[in-house]
């Protein structure tokens, strides 16, 4: 199946924001291999579409503006949209080189075998308190998403900070 690529139009039927040669090329020259390793370009476009799929999910509610066409499969392009830190407007049919990025990323962690959608780490740990003949043992800690540092800092210039309440 053909990889559709997002062209700034805001497509309904987009599944990625690059080519797979693009994303290969970026991924090598930062010596991550995992991707361009996959055996078939059919394996590579599964990585591309699964990393796109986790950015977009896990981070366009973060995302300033708004879809610049409601029937748009993917979260970008967007209207009215700014960069958090010099508030440049970002065109309504631009994919900033960001998100691209990041999704190369992503799908760097799929083709190593990571399971983005999947990704939870389990900081739980059992406490046990002792006083005198009584012991009592509980649950310390929580469940939380995992963070992929690397995916997070191309994307921090297009994302509000959270907490931050935007009034139009």
């Amino acid at each position: 199946m053909a990889l559709v690529v997002e062209d700034g139009t805001g497509l309904s039927t987009a599944e990625t924001y690059s080519e797979v040669a693009d994303a290969a090329t970026w991924l090598l020259k930062y010596g991550k291999s995992a991707f361009d390793s996959l055996a078939t370009t059919a394996l590579k476009e599964e990585s591309l579409r699964a990393g796109t799929l986790y950015v977009d999910s896990k981070y366009e509610s973060r995302m300033g503006g708004s879809r610049a066409n409601s029937g748009q499969a993917l979260a970008a392009p967007r209207a009215a949209w700014y960069y958090e830190d010099d508030g440049r407007l970002i065109g309504g049919t631009t994919v900033p080189e960001e998100i691209k990025r990041a999704c190369y990323e992503a799908g760097e962690l799929h083709a190593s075998g990571e399971d983005l959608n999947n990704a939870i780490e389990d900081e739980s740990d059992v406490k046990a308190v002792t006083i005198g003949p009584l012991k009592d043992e509980f649950f310390q800690g929580r469940t939380k998403e995992k963070r992929y540092p690397a995916i997070e800092r191309h994307l921090r210039r297009l994302l509000q900070p959270l907490g931050v309440l935007v009034r139009a």
